[in-house]
């Protein structure tokens, strides 16, 4: 094959279909993850996971203390507000932060009308499932 005829053919106009990329799942690349699932009974589905080492796991337990104590509140309020204005829909996060205002007031009004001391430390709850399970052996 001569030298035009090489070039010909490496400009043809033959389209080769790029092969596609496989989708990643966001926490695929995440060191730890917890997604929450609500269905029409207000069951809640929890799906979670994290990286096989040390760090990724302390990153997943400091992920869901953050979420446990809603430390993170601020920052998915924003997201939420960004994106529901972004979407056209910014009366569904007026909803939802009239829903969360009406369920965090009956939490305090709750613990209001309840005795001031609680009925079981969280500590105790981590001791407690630390001891049943002999410290680190799986739960």
């Amino acid at each position: 094959m001569n030298l035009i005829s090489r070039i010909k053919k490496l400009f043809s106009k033959e389209k080769i279909e790029p092969t596609p990329e496989p989708e990643i799942r966001p926490e695929e690349l995440s060191e730890g993850f917890i997604i929450l699932h609500v269905d029409s009974d207000d069951q809640i589905f929890i799906d979670c996971g994290w990286r096989d080492d040390p760090e990724s796991l302390k990153r997943f337990a400091l992920l869901l203390y953050e979420v446990n104590v809603g430390a993170l509140m601020p920052e998915i309020l924003e997201f939420l507000q960004d994106y529901t204005r972004k979407e056209g829909n910014y009366n569904d996060y007026l909803s939802i932060l009239y829903t969360l205002n009406e369920s965090m007031t009956k939490q305090t009004d709750s613990i209001k009308s309840k005795s001031d001391s609680i009925v079981v430390k969280p500590t105790d709850v981590m001791g407690n499932m630390l001891e049943k399970n002999n410290g680190f052996d799986e739960i």
